[in-house]
């Protein structure tokens, strides 16, 4: 049985290009940190969702695009722990994705509630 390549040894057309979402892990930090800002201002739509239609559709669009974006920083950060396991930078990236994830659900936990009533 052959024993599997180091990543270096395989051509670049075969391996994922994460610059494509990302051009470098501290531009990944700086969009975590600003989608933290943006998570933190949805929440001025807690209670107010049956206020109006204009105000629920604001909501709708605006958690869609969050959830849009969430999803490009938890895409670069779990393909990045899964070229390396043993990568550490990339295992606590990976966490702090996860741990966003928790609090993404969280801020929008109230608007189904409230759309239903």
């Amino acid at each position: 049985m052959s024993e599997l390549p180091l990543r270096s040894e395989i051509e670049p057309a075969y391996k994922w290009d994460l610059a494509t979402i990302y051009p470098t892990d501290d531009a990944w930090r700086d969009a975590m940190r600003a989608f933290a800002e943006k998570l933190q201002e949805a929440a001025r739509f807690r209670g107010h969702l049956g206020d109006s239609p204009a105000v629920l559709a604001e909501w709708l669009e605006q958690w869609q695009a969050l959830r849009r974006e969430f999803g490009r920083l938890f895409v670069y950060a779990s393909s990045q722990q899964a070229l390396d396991t043993t990568d550490q930078t990339a295992a606590a990236n990976y966490g702090q994705a996860v741990s966003l994830y928790a609090q993404v659900m969280a801020a929008g936990a109230f608007a189904e509630p409230e759309m239903l009533t």
